[in-house]
């Protein structure tokens, strides 16, 4: 199956995968030339043999946090494993690009999201938390950094002071990526300029705008176009494609493999504890997020 969007020239299907619990997944396949970014947001919890990384141009890897509101130590990894997971994806497909995720709040991590926020409006803590994230990148021989700070406390001069500072930082041939809302206008997270000079692309979360169905082409086309409006170049633009379901009354969420789990509960390879299918309820999780 071909996927043409008419507003934007790459895709990314920015796969969620709650805690690894979806392995067997379609996705779009990669051939040589192609205009497209297919991405999968994994697990930090370990290399997935499952997944077929011929088939991604891109895997983020979730997550890194900051250790509190005064500390920028990273947190939210084991070494061994990161490094695993980079080696494993690079040897089954070694034009993959391998990126960490660093994030205001891990759904299920015991974190607070107002943490990161303190550590960017701090000029000096910023700048170690930049030479945290290098760091971490050359030493794990990551292609680059995607970030996801988001919310109400997001200060846009601290976000685009940050960038800046990253990408003169960061190694010319490393990559940064950036989670935007789907509307950049009422959600003013990071300036265009910044996008522009220090971003290589923007994953564009235009998902829950029509709940139940939680998302539809129409929302799609719609706020991408609003990015482009504003400036954005559409060869930056990476449309995030949430794998989960949510219910039409208390909007709890189930993540994908507790889905398949619920329906085919013999395949050990698709194992994932959830309560009830029955209006995808139960199961405790919660809705993150409507945008």
């Amino acid at each position: 199956m071909k996927v043409r969007l008419k507003y934007f020239t790459r895709i990314l299907a920015l796969i969620s995968c709650f805690l690894i619990l979806w392995p067997n997944i379609y996705i779009l396949p990669v051939k040589a030339g192609s205009p497209y970014n297919i991405a999968a947001q994994i697990s930090s919890s370990g290399f997935n043999k499952q997944l077929d990384y011929t088939k991604l141009t891109h895997i983020y890897v979730q997550g890194l946090l900051v250790t509190s509101s005064s500390n920028p130590t990273l947190k939210g990894y084991t070494p061994s494993i990161m490094a695993s997971i980079r080696a494993g994806a690079k040897a089954a497909n070694p034009n993959i690009k391998v990126l960490i995720y660093l994030q205001s709040l891990i759904w299920g991590t015991p974190s607070n999201p107002s943490d990161l926020t303190a550590i960017m409006a701090n000029p000096s803590l910023r700048h170690v938390l930049v030479t945290n994230l290098v760091n971490f990148v050359v030493t794990y021989d990551f292609d680059g950094i995607n970030i996801d700070w988001e919310g109400t406390d997001v200060v846009k001069s601290n976000y685009d002071a940050f960038l800046s500072e990253l990408r003169g930082s960061l190694p010319s041939d490393k990559l940064i990526g950036v989670d935007g809302d789907g509307d950049p206008i009422e959600f003013d997270w990071f300036s265009v300029s910044s996008v522009n000079n220090y971003v290589n692309f923007v994953n564009v979360m235009a998902y829950g705008y029509s709940l139940p169905a939680y998302s539809e082409y129409s929302d799609v086309t719609y706020y991408t176009q609003k990015w482009v409006n504003i400036g954005v170049p559409k060869n930056k633009l990476n449309v995030g494609i949430w794998m989960a379901g949510a219910d039409k009354v208390n909007v709890n969420l189930s993540g994908w493999g507790q889905i398949v789990d619920q329906l085919n509960p013999a395949d050990s390879d698709t194992q994932a504890s959830a309560t009830t299918i029955n209006g995808l309820s139960g199961n405790g999780m919660g809705f993150p997020e409507t945008g």
